[in-house]
């Protein structure tokens, strides 16, 4: 997607929890308001800024920025994919390799009125929690099913079709390929290109030697069935943010959701150069 929105009205979402994001929150909201920007807020943190819910500012907004880390961007991916509504991410946490600016390069956000900037979608998985309630969740990184912290490992069934993969491990983390270099990358699996759409499967911990990561086309619809061991506790986490837990033998639906997340992208640095930058930065791997 090319196409570049005309930006007036900008969303902000700092991650308060986070040493010195105020003073930065502010420092880019005083560079906004020069530009000329009008800025929303979830909380009356400044003057002269508009304060909404965050439901309210999704759909009142033309752009969302976070200031944060990249679990910030991760917490608004959703919604800023259900009101297409591109996201901009500034870095304040340990690598922010889903961001696009550190704190010093504040002078590019001057991109956004000259619309030097290029959308980037990144695909999102919607996961089905299928019951009595059924519950659905977006997910930019992964859904993880996992036992719970002091239980024994649990078995897992991933079915596509008529085909079906057995899994006895300590969970099961299905990511984008944005999540491959997350948890799942941890975990073992593979680095992928995001404009390679498709999904992971990567066991956790897996009993058989031979248990491998899968990967299919994003296409795939994938359906998930944990059973416990010994009133093993299950849990279903998405993108680090919502938990629920499973009863025993609840099926999980994984498809390649309807939305996308559409990032802002300023910086002219391809994939694999922005990996091995933070990488070799940081000494660690990204955390989601």
């Amino acid at each position: 997607m090319n196409e570049r929105p005309n930006l007036k009205r900008l969303a902000i979402f700092p991650n308060l929890q986070k040493e010195g994001i105020l003073p930065l929150t502010r420092e880019v909201i005083c560079v906004l308001k020069r530009l000329g920007f009008a800025c929303l807020l979830p909380e009356p943190l400044f003057e002269n800024c508009r304060v909404l819910e965050p439901e309210a500012l999704y759909e009142a907004c033309d752009a969302i920025l976070t200031v944060g880390g990249d679990g910030t961007i991760l917490r608004h991916a959703a919604g800023a994919a259900k009101f297409q509504k591109p996201l901009l991410g500034i870095n304040a946490g340990r690598v922010g390799y889903l961001a696009d600016l550190d704190p010093h390069e504040l002078e590019k956000l001057a991109s956004l009125k000259t619309g030097s900037f290029r959308i980037e979608p990144r695909m999102l998985l919607k996961v089905r929690v299928l019951g009595d309630t059924e519950k659905i969740y977006y997910a930019l990184n992964e859904a993880v099913i996992s036992k719970g912290s002091l239980s024994k490992m649990i078995d897992l069934t991933a079915s596509v079709g008529k085909d079906s993969i057995s899994y006895r491990a300590d969970g099961l983390i299905i990511s984008t390929p944005t999540g491959s270099t997350a948890y799942s990358m941890s975990a073992g699996g593979p680095i992928i290109d995001p404009s390679i759409e498709n999904i992971t499967l990567t066991p956790i911990c897996p009993y058989a030697v031979f248990a491998r990561p899968i990967l299919f086309h994003s296409a795939a619809t994938i359906t998930i069935t944990p059973k416990a061991r010994e009133q093993a506790e299950i849990y279903l986490t998405v993108d680090g943010w919502d938990s629920c837990r499973l009863a025993s033998g609840t099926q999980i639906e994984v498809s390649k959701a309807e939305i996308a997340l559409l990032l802002i992208r300023i910086q002219n640095h391809s994939f694999f150069n922005t990996l091995f930058q933070k990488l070799d930065a940081k000494g660690e791997e990204p955390k989601a």
